[in-house]
């Protein structure tokens, strides 16, 4: 034939040779396959890496300093000639007599140190003042700790300036007693004595020993730095970058500053954040990938090999000796020959041609017939072979083809319908709740919502009884019923979930087309609905056994009214 024409002219005309050819072709592709998939993972891993693992460490950091920013403004604000604190101040300074000014300062500091108990990462409060020439240092007011030698907060780098407040930037604490990596605020107020001063906060942030700690743990140097709203620097780890340096960032969050590589992240108070990592650490990791994906594909090109060469093996010896027997038979050689390879298919397929030696011609038929019960056995094996289990493994090798091509409606496709699949059985959500019924009608109505055009909406009352034990599979058959049977195109359907002291009520109602009931008819029974019957059947069938016949359903239906169920379920159940 033509098409093998190819296969001639190489000589490639033997089972071995035809067996080589494919093994090595559908290597070569699979292999092929492999690394570029591999190359793609890498390239995941590496977006991944940055957009995913360091973006969300700088989050949680930015987050913990807006804390500890927002802790000392609630502190400050109290400070502040108007505050709580700051009025106890304001009285001491204003007051004349000795004995109150002792008493008011009492107070005063009393309420200081609540203020910090109540925040116990505050490490130093202050009052100050300034001299207009601001070489000169403040005059310390009040302190509530001893104050490092030097003391002025003005040479501290603030993040924002608003005029009325000073975010100043990550450094080490002026308590005297302690050195501690702190953030700070400070901002002005005038007493009622017309003493002008400055409140100076700070509070212990351990941002720079968890970013050590990462630093060790994955043997490479992370850079923090801080960056007011005109990108200028105010804080930095690293000798490369020098305060007051500005950086010009992109507009998204994954940047390449020189020879690093990281993430920002904009703060709820205006300033900006920025974690980076060596470009060469990170090409390291990227390499070592590299090579482990070619000691990968180097192993598996071994299996492959070894595994092709005990096939052909396997198969090749058994049909020679075939074939040596089929040559004596043509010869009119009947001796019978017994062979063992220890392979079912072999054995057997030589047992069958001893017995067609001895039977010639008249078994022929009665082969013949026995090759066709075998293939019908065969095939009901595998029929039954099919069960929901591989189904669940085939539709989760879908899911994973499906994410593989970018085919994000067919993942989330395959997802619901393997969740519905394995909970209805069982697999998935072993302890059914009415948490996990609602869950499995919520993926069986986004199912549906791909066929048809109609909308839901659900109104559950969250509570602990979400929780309890309950019937498997109680609330898909009616939302089917709904979906299937009653609504028209563009309807629409609401799952109300209610919880009284005496029992749970789930109502489903949908804007159909309905039915008239007559007083005292099984729905189940009624010719009309014989499909939606065998659900609620089963629902009701469900209800009785679960609950020992405390469970009520309720339909309300009219002709072009709608349909509403309601599942009346008891608070518990002995």
């Amino acid at each position: 034939m033509k098409k093998f024409a190819f296969l001639q002219k190489f000589k490639i005309n033997t089972l071995r040779k035809r067996f080589f050819l494919i093994v090595t072709v559908g290597t070569m592709l699979s292999l092929t396959l492999v690394i570029a998939v591999s190359y793609v993972s890498l390239k995941a891993i590496e977006k991944t890496k940055i957009e995913t693992s360091m973006v969300a460490d700088l989050k949680e950091m930015s987050d913990n300093m807006d804390s500890v920013y927002y802790a000392l403004l609630q502190i400050s604000q109290q400070m502040i000639s108007t505050g709580s604190i700051g009025h106890k101040y304001d009285q001491y300074l204003t007051a004349e007599i000795q004995y109150d000014r002792i008493d008011l300062y009492k107070q005063f500091s009393e309420s200081v140190n609540i203020a910090v108990f109540g925040s116990k990462n505050i490490t130093l409060v202050t009052y100050l003042s300034f001299d207009s020439v601001s070489e000169i240092p403040p005059n310390l007011l009040f302190s509530n700790f001893m104050v490092s030698e030097n003391f002025d907060p003005r040479t501290i780098p603030s993040l924002l300036n608003t005029d009325q407040i000073y975010f100043q930037a990550l450094h080490t604490s002026h308590n005297s007693v302690m050195e501690r990596d702190v953030l700070s605020v400070m901002r002005p107020t005038v007493f009622e004595n017309g003493t002008q001063a400055s409140i100076y906060i700070e509070a212990y942030s351990d941002i720079l020993s968890s970013i050590e700690h990462r630093s060790q743990l994955q043997e490479t140097q992370y850079v923090l730095l801080q960056l007011d709203p005109q990108n200028t620097v105010c804080f930095s780890n690293s000798e490369d970058y020098r305060l007051g340096e500005t950086i010009e960032l992109a507009s998204n969050e994954v940047i390449q500053i020189e020879n690093y590589i990281g993430v920002t992240q904009k703060s709820g108070f205006g300033y900006t954040n920025i974690l980076l990592m060596p470009a060469t650490d990170y090409k390291r990791e990227m390499n070592n990938w590299f090579f482990s994906m070619a000691v990968v594909v180097l192993i598996a090109l071994g299996i492959l090999v070894s595994t092709a060469t005990l096939l052909i093996w396997l198969i090749y010896h058994p049909l020679r000796t075939l074939q040596n027997e089929m040559q004596n038979f043509s010869e009119g050689d009947f001796v019978i020959e017994k062979y063992n390879f220890d392979i079912e298919e072999f054995d057997s397929l030589f047992h069958t041609f001893n017995v067609m030696k001895r039977q010639i011609k008249s078994l022929v038929d009665e082969t013949q017939e026995q090759e066709k019960v075998k293939a019908k056995l065969e095939l009901e094996k595998l029929y039954y072979q099919i069960n929901p289990h591989f189904l669940m493994n085939t539709l989760n090798s879908v899911h994973w083809l499906a994410v593989t091509n970018h085919q994000p409606e067919i993942d989330a496709f395959i997802n619901r319908l393997n969740y519905i699949l394995g909970y209805s059985l069982g697999k998935a959500d072993r302890r059914a709740t009415l948490r996990t019924e609602l869950k499995a009608l919520k993926m069986y109505l986004d199912l549906q919502k791909m066929r048809y055009d109609f909308d839901y909406i659900l109104d559950i009352e969250e509570g602990p009884y979400l929780d309890k034990e309950s019937a498997r599979f109680i609330l898909q058959p009616i939302a089917e019923n709904a979906v299937c049977h009653n609504m028209d195109e563009f309807g629409h359907l609401w799952v109300t979930v209610r919880e009284t002291p005496e029992y749970i009520s789930i109502k489903i109602k949908d804007d159909g087309k309905g039915f008239q009931i007559t007083d005292g008819a099984d729905l189940g029974t009624r010719e009309s609905r014989k499909n939606k019957g065998i659900g609620l059947q089963y629902v009701k069938m469900s209800l009785e056994a679960f609950y020992q016949g405390k469970a009520e359903i309720k339909i309300q239906s009219q002709d072009g009214a709608g349909t509403e169920v309601e599942l009346i379920l008891p608070q518990g159940r002995e």
